[in-house]
């Protein structure tokens, strides 16, 4: 099994800790519309009251025989995107996506390079903006279960200057017969004022039915301030049902519930509460609810 890249090191934690828990109203449907490609479709309702809607035409198709992804996305607020995906036969594990993108009418061009092997796995990703270049190069290594990973991320203006962006490094080990995931990991921000940071993350799939998972984050910087604690657990009783929750050490608390209605439909719910907006009267935006309501064909 080839590597992971570096931005899945910690995939199965971060997934737990962030999918599935909806803050807006969201509809979506996907369907296959024709002949080698699919149609997508969301309307989104958020809490001041704006709304999107967003379609998206996606194709698959053979250009010199090699395969090619491409897709279109349409917005209502303007917006426009689009991508298309190339794994050339003629050069194993390896995989480009150009991206073009609108928004707010400003374009910007996106160029990114996967490569994935056993022991090894890279990636560059360049986005090209009015302002200027913005770089991202990260590197993998492993062996077995062990991976060890660094990135490093540069802007350039126009006059070609390099302005650091970031620097991180994490290691990773997953044991296989516990399910297990466990990795620390370093980072260096330079956006706005310079921030370091260490921390850990784990992940363990206890059984078929629930898993647990977390990261715990110390700003160097602050050192007598409290690390940043983020907890979650997952319980899918059967494939049609499951349930997560997770808290921090600020006090939030999220819960969410998906439930597969039928073959073509799936509802996921979900609850914020921010338990310490309860100490003062009467507590207004404690709370957050939202919803995705999926459709299929």
């Amino acid at each position: 099994m080839a590597q992971p890249l570096y931005k899945d090191l910690n995939k199965r934690s971060n997934d737990l800790l962030t999918k599935d828990y909806p803050s807006d109203s969201k509809v979506e449907y996907a369907a296959k519309a024709f002949d080698g490609g699919n149609l997508e479709a969301n309307f989104v309702t958020r809490k001041d009251g704006t709304s999107t809607l967003v379609v998206t035409p996606k194709w698959r198709f053979l250009v010199n025989k090699q395969p090619v992804n491409a897709l279109l996305e349409l917005s209502s607020k303007k917006d426009l995107k689009g991508e298309v995906t190339v794994e050339p036969t003629a050069v194993k594990d390896v995989k480009v996506v150009a991206t073009a993108t609108v928004k707010e009418g400003d374009l910007t061009e996106t160029v990114n390079a996967e490569y994935r092997h056993e022991s090894v796995t890279a990636n560059v990703n360049v986005d090209f903006k009015a302002k200027g270049v913005n770089s991202k190069a990260s590197l993998v290594f492993g062996n077995r279960n062990f991976s060890l990973g660094a990135l490093a991320e540069y802007f350039f203006d126009k006059n070609g200057t390099p302005t650091p962006q970031e620097y991180s490094v994490t290691t990773s080990y997953r044991h296989p017969n516990r399910n297990l995931d466990v990795g620390l990991f370093g980072r260096q921000s330079h956006r706005g004022s310079v921030k370091n940071e260490v921390g850990l993350h784990f992940f363990q799939k206890v059984n078929n039915e629930v898993a647990l998972g977390g990261n715990v984050v110390f700003d160097t910087n602050a050192p007598n301030d409290r690390p940043r604690v983020e907890v979650a657990a997952s319980y899918a009783p059967d494939a049609n049902n499951a349930f997560k929750a997770k808290t921090n050490g600020n006090g939030q608390v999220s819960v969410a519930f998906q439930q597969r209605l039928n073959s073509r439909t799936k509802l996921t719910l979900s609850t914020t509460t921010d338990t310490q907006a309860f100490s003062s009267f009467p507590g207004k935006g404690a709370s957050n609810v939202g919803f995705v309501l999926n459709f299929s064909e």
